[in-house]
């Protein structure tokens, strides 16, 4: 079941596709449940940021996503307002492009969907801090780390294979509820 082109849009050379398009796929694969779990509510300790794992189960099986919103990510004044409903679209375009077997990032995933802009070395938008030698060292660290749980451990290891993802403001979210998952809090 191949993607249908009205859902992939091309933005500054790169293509993206489209939430809907993710839908659509699901539902052609048996798309059976879409389930959700707020991770982290946004907070002035967290930077604001909003974490949200996706559930969902097609006739190939169960895969899972985290998807994160805070008003720097989100970019967009209007949405920045929503960033509970912004980050779980986000978890379940994650689920959906896993269990769909998707690579192109879903436009969801952007910041400001009107101008996502490369500065030549990754796939973080111009004006973003990436991600420090040092932040990704301790991820690392954490994603085999055995006094986490497992999903806390998938939901770094999924950090770290996303070039997009990786600023230095979820980064740091990342580590901080890691490091509070590992304390029991």
């Amino acid at each position: 079941m191949p993607l249908n082109k009205q859902f992939v849009m091309s933005l500054h050379g790169k293509d993206y596709v489209k939430f809907e398009g993710l839908l659509d796929l699901g539902h052609q694969d048996g798309l059976s449940e879409v389930t959700t779990d707020i991770v982290d509510l946004p907070t002035d300790e967290n930077g604001n940021t909003c974490i949200v794992r996706a559930r969902v189960v097609t006739k190939r099986g169960v895969f899972t996503g985290i998807g994160d919103a805070s008003p720097t990510s989100v970019g967009n004044k209007m949405i920045a307002v929503h960033l509970i409903r912004m980050a779980e679209t986000r978890a379940v375009a994650r689920a959906l492009r896993f269990a769909t077997n998707v690579g192109l990032t879903a436009l969801e995933e952007l910041g400001d969907t009107s101008a996502p802009v490369s500065n030549g070395s990754s796939n973080i938008p111009d004006g973003v801090k990436t991600m420090s030698e040092k932040q990704e060292k301790m991820l690392k660290g954490l994603s085999t780390d055995m006094s986490l749980p497992q999903e806390a451990k998938d939901a770094i290891a999924e950090f770290l294979a996303d070039e997009y993802l990786k600023t230095s403001e979820r980064a740091s979210a990342l580590i901080k509820r890691a490091l509070e998952i590992k304390e029991g809090k």
